[in-house]
């Protein structure tokens, strides 16, 4: 009887080890896409599914069609990351771990890239105004969010992550007129 309930013990720790392991891994790869999204050069097509960068041309247009990729899955996968990223962002912003305090920076100074590769999709659909709002929406709802969680956990915007010049000034050209007049 005691050996089982070492067992059961064993195999729960071995279970939540594992998980844990597995949530790590799927929130690596949900940063690494939204790393992804912020080096998206106008003119660039994506393939939702596989992250390859497509450049425009019929043999493009053909595989895409046959695929199915479309603007819709690229939305899809872009608000999808968006959206995990705040949920792990809030998860870890009120920890008391410093290391989830920088990885909260750097998902944020991520998300400020991404605004950069989420114009440039813009640039690239700019003939489909109903995706170029959504896309335009979605900048609008990030730089929100932003905002929020700089009112919300200043401390973290004020931890130094080694940021060179050139960030600051990507961040920089980012703002909204609105913003620079503040």
């Amino acid at each position: 009887m005691e050996y089982t309930k070492f067992g059961m013990y064993a195999i729960k720790i071995l279970l939540s080890n594992s998980s844990k392991s597995t949530l790590d891994e799927k929130n690596l790869e949900t940063i690494s896409n939204l790393k992804f999204i912020g080096t998206i050069q106008s003119g660039e097509k994506i393939d939702s599914k596989t992250l390859q960068v497509e450049h425009p041309g019929i043999f493009t247009s053909i595989k895409r069609f046959i695929t199915g990729e479309s603007r819709t899955a690229l939305y899809e996968f872009i608000t999808n990351t968006i959206h995990r990223i705040f949920e792990i962002i809030n998860a870890k912003c009120n920890s008391e771990s410093i290391s989830d305090k920088y990885m909260c920076k750097n998902m944020i100074n991520d998300l400020i890239n991404c605004v950069v590769g989420l114009k440039n999709i813009q640039k690239t659909y700019e003939k489909d105004k109903k995706f170029y709002c959504e896309i335009d929406t979605l900048i609008e709802s990030v730089r929100a969010k932003l905002t929020e969680l700089e009112i919300k956990h200043s401390e973290i915007f004020s931890l130094d992550t080694g940021k060179d010049d050139h960030q600051k000034e990507i961040i920089k050209n980012n703002e909204t007129p609105k913003n620079k007049n503040k």
